[in-house]
């Protein structure tokens, strides 16, 4: 008998929710590298995306089993960046030469007095107030420039659809308790945490309220209900427990019961080494997540610890595409199919971005393995 070809939406569909497929998804988040295998700069890659959808476009013709576009390009395009981006960054051709990766520049952009803002007026106006006093966007600008993304994040999922491949991320949200560590700086950040732990905690309840909104409403607009939350520099590698358990937990835990209520996949992408942490995602409801690896947590003790709970998409490091063999490329995929893919809830992806530099071998090595 002839076994059932999955469509991508439904291999990915089987993966969340623990069923048998016909094999195991495939998602490496692919950005600026496309620029290098395509031959352009990656200022061209970047500023315009004709261009970057033609280069994604040849890599998915190249290597046909890459079924879930995994990727948030539409959050970092050029003429965005500086608008409406996390930070200011210094851009290739622009600040940097045309062919460097973009880089993002970390300063104290939030001051303690900010927390007020959200308490008083909210999460979205401190935002706004960020994009005035980092980038000097106006209000009118912002809503313009939010209404650019999101034509952008359309066009890509159409161009993806367009050669077979399921787009995964229906919004794009920074955790706001993550986000801080960032905008304050993370020194400034841990000092609040001793000096105003207090107002701190309000701060990220109001903010964290006003992110799911947010992604409630992104999701409505683009009409693929998941989520991706980005978190990094909070987990138990930077914090003790109970900082932990005041600071960050209750929020994740809001943010997962709250989108899941609405019907959406929240897709947590954890940088940085979250195997402290692990066993709370075990409070989680089973089969309604996906828990995105870096490369910096231990994939086979979440594997141990939650594989019967949650999907695992990881978790090929970025250092290993710039440093790792071919041979070593494909043992390490096929280890993480055979371990981790036996019982379902797994797919193969790089832990975060494939890097710009990556070797193309060890790109075509990830994709083999498949084979």
């Amino acid at each position: 008998m002839n076994q059932k070809v999955f469509s991508p939406e439904e291999r990915l569909y089987a993966a969340i929710s623990h069923q048998k497929a016909d094999r195991i998804s495939c998602a490496p988040l692919i950005e600026s590298y496309g620029a290098r295998f395509a031959g352009i700069a990656n200022h061209d890659f970047l500023y315009d995306e004709e261009q970057a959808f033609s280069a994604l476009a040849a890599i998915r013709n190249e290597f046909p089993v890459w079924d879930i576009r995994r990727s948030i390009y539409f959050i970092h395009h050029g003429s965005l960046q500086n608008k409406i981006g996390l930070l200011k960054s210094k851009m290739p051709g622009v600040d940097l030469p045309e062919d460097y990766e973009y880089q993002v520049v970390e300063y104290e952009a939030m001051s303690r007095e900010d927390y007020k803002i959200i308490i008083n007026s909210g999460y979205k106006a401190y935002i706004q107030a960020f994009f005035q006093k980092a980038f000097g966007t106006t209000k009118e600008e912002a809503a313009m420039a939010e209404e650019d993304l999101l034509k952008l994040h359309h066009a890509e999922r159409k161009s993806a659809e367009a050669l077979g491949q399921v787009f995964l991320y229906g919004a794009h949200i920074n955790f706001p308790a993550a986000y801080f560590t960032t905008l304050r700086s993370f020194p400034e950040f841990i000092r609040d945490t001793f000096k105003i732990p207090e107002l701190l905690c309000e701060a990220i309840s109001i903010a964290t309220d006003d992110a799911i909104q947010e992604c409630i409403d992104l999701v409505s607009k683009t009409g693929i209900p998941r989520a991706f939350i980005g978190v990094n520099r909070i987990s138990s590698q930077f914090f003790s427990y109970g900082a932990f358990e005041k600071f960050v937990w209750p929020y994740l835990e809001r943010f997962a019961h709250r989108l899941i209520d609405a019907g959406i996949t929240p897709i947590y992408h954890l940088d940085n080494d979250w195997t402290r942490n692990l066993e709370y995602f075990q409070a989680l409801p089973k089969h309604k997540i996906i828990l995105e690896l870096d490369g910096s947590t231990d994939i086979f003790l979440a594997h141990k610890l939650l594989g019967n709970r949650v999907c695992l998409l990881g978790d090929v490091s970025a250092s290993r595409f710039v440093l790792g063999t071919p041979e070593d490329m494909k043992k390490y995929c096929r280890s993480l199919m055979m371990e981790l893919g036996q019982e379902n809830g797994f797919i193969l992806g790089s832990g975060c971005t494939l890097p710009h530099n990556a070797r193309h071998e060890n790109v075509a090595a990830f994709f083999d393995t498949f084979n």
